[in-house]
């Protein structure tokens, strides 16, 4: 069971997020978190990109002595626009990899996306702009397919 402190926390940092940013693609279910996660990083896959790591940010949280329920950050990239990101456009480095986060809140696992809105305000080419419209579009489908697929 979250901490009343725990809960703070996570509400303060969606708040954060929401304030900074124009949309974020999110989604729940009612299933398994486990399940959830497994569906996640399968649809992640099936859009062609690779997880390169999973955050465990809940086991951090309990290392701190914090009581936190389970709550992952699942960065993903495909490798050769990772390659041309650093070769071209080394100034947006720092949004990759992309990421999605997934925690248990009760009985419901949600689901969010990173925020678009500053690569996307600061892409100067039309093929960057491309670039992070697919991502966008990726990460919402990833997310909402994930949804679905669980429930």
């Amino acid at each position: 069971m979250m901490t009343i402190f725990s809960r703070i926390i996570i509400a303060l940092f969606v708040v954060c997020i929401l304030v900074a940013c124009d949309k974020i693609e999110s989604a729940q279910t009612r299933n398994d978190f486990t399940d959830v996660m497994l569906d996640l990083q399968t649809n992640i896959q099936a859009k062609g990109y690779k997880v390169s790591r999973v955050q465990q940010v809940d086991v951090g949280m309990k290392k701190s002595g914090y009581t936190i329920a389970e709550y992952r950050v699942v960065f993903f990239a495909r490798p050769d626009e990772v390659k041309t990101i650093l070769e071209k456009y080394p100034e947006f480095a720092s949004f990759l990899p992309l990421s999605i986060t997934i925690y248990k809140d009760g009985d419901i696992t949600r689901l969010a996306g990173m925020p678009f809105v500053l690569p996307r305000s600061g892409a100067s080419t039309q093929d960057l702009k491309t670039m992070i419209e697919t991502w966008e579009k990726d990460t919402a489908d990833i997310i909402h397919q994930t949804a679905e697929t669980s429930d």
